[in-house]
């Protein structure tokens, strides 16, 4: 077991590095989406996990989440995803087809991130998705209502809200708040110096215990 002294030999001059740009807005993208999502979150990143959207690829990971948001599907069909081997089944567990619905719905993003990248099309990738996982043109049976028409829009604004990290319940930096007005210090009268009271020797066995970080 290490001594007291020399776990301060070892440590001398080390300093707490300061959160980095990219590190800041991770924390927040991710606050943001586990604020709105709850429950779902851990379910819906796993799933993403699986399908090779790591929680560092921002870009599908908000597409993703933004398609939930968009399609808003009740306990059978989350993501909306209508393929018979991923709506659910009569008494089976929502978080279980959810599970399966976010995998779905993360393979359908990057297999057509990759028929999009093969095509050489320059235009939007959630208008060319949209085509393909809401398509509006033609007779479409599962959408006699016609809403699919609305897909790309709000699957777009949702996409850059969590991009962005904007929003109600998106976590703002501190920097971003206000600075609180100091009040003004009076002068208070000063008191007669008293005689200091001779100290205890410290026991060399007992640890020194460093100031809190950030406190006063």
């Amino acid at each position: 077991m290490k001594s007291f002294k020399q776990f301060l030999l070892e440590n001398e001059g080390t300093a707490v590095q300061e959160p980095t740009e990219q590190e800041k807005y991770h924390k927040r993208f991710h606050e943001n989406l586990q604020a709105q999502f709850k429950d779902e979150y851990p379910i819906i990143i796993k799933a993403f996990e699986r399908n090779n959207i790591k929680p560092t690829d921002y870009e599908n990971v908000a597409l993703g989440f933004a398609i939930r948001r968009g399609e808003g599907g009740g306990p059978t069909r989350q993501f909306g995803v209508l393929h018979p081997k991923a709506i659910g089944k009569p008494g089976e567990d929502p978080n279980v087809v959810l599970d399966r619905q976010a995998g779905w719905a993360a393979s359908t993003i990057m297999k057509n991130r990759e028929r999009y990248k093969q095509s050489g099309q320059t235009g939007d990738f959630i208008t060319y998705l949209g085509n393909i996982y809401a398509p509006t043109k033609g007779d479409v049976a599962n959408d006699p209502t016609k809403l699919n028409k609305n897909w790309i829009g709000n699957v777009g604004s949702f996409y850059k809200q969590y991009m962005e990290c904007t929003g109600p319940n998106c976590p703002k930096p501190n920097e971003n708040k206000s600075p609180v007005a100091e009040k003004p210090k009076t002068e208070q009268p000063k008191k007669p110096e008293q005689p200091k009271k001779p100290q205890p020797p410290q026991d060399p066995r007992s640890p020194v215990i460093p100031p809190l970080l950030g406190g006063d």
